[in-house]
């Protein structure tokens, strides 16, 4: 039988399988996934210092603006 992933561990597997076609909605750099607590809390472009949080597995891309 397989072995039983986290929950952690396959929202982060979903998210990495993804990330290499994922840019920054502003710049359009590479971004990078960004950990706390063995969970991928953020994404983060290094480009432009904007940070993207994942909500149930799914990143939010929107750029906030007020």
């Amino acid at each position: 039988m397989g072995k039983k992933m986290s929950k952690n561990k396959v929202q982060e597997e979903k998210i990495r399988a993804i990330l290499p076609i994922l840019v920054c909605p502003s710049c359009k750099s590479p971004l990078k996934a960004k950990k706390k607590d063995e969970k991928i809390e953020f994404l983060h472009c290094e480009q432009c210092s904007l940070n993207y949080e994942t909500i149930d597995e799914i990143p939010n891309l929107m750029i906030h603006t007020i």
